[in-house]
């Protein structure tokens, strides 16, 4: 198995190493899938995150994989 790169947590800016490899070899609806999407390294990290900084890394200005196509933002 290939060793992951060092990815940047833009929650704490720390650099971590994922534990997969890439997002398909990580357990679906965990932070190990979600570390490919939103750059989140941590459990932590994700819970001290507001909903709109939590839409920013990982909708809005995705640091590593994308993880939608279009998102639709609405605000009431």
């Amino acid at each position: 198995m290939a060793t992951p790169e060092l990815h940047n947590c833009p929650k704490c800016e720390k650099d971590y190493k994922p534990k997969y490899p890439n997002k398909d070899a990580s357990p679906e609806y965990t932070i190990w899938r979600e570390q490919y999407c939103s750059g989140i390294c941590s459990d932590e990290c994700w819970e001290a995150c507001s909903d709109d900084e939590l839409t920013q890394f990982k909708f809005l200005n995705p640091r590593y994989e994308k993880s939608c196509k279009k998102l639709i933002v609405l605000k009431i």
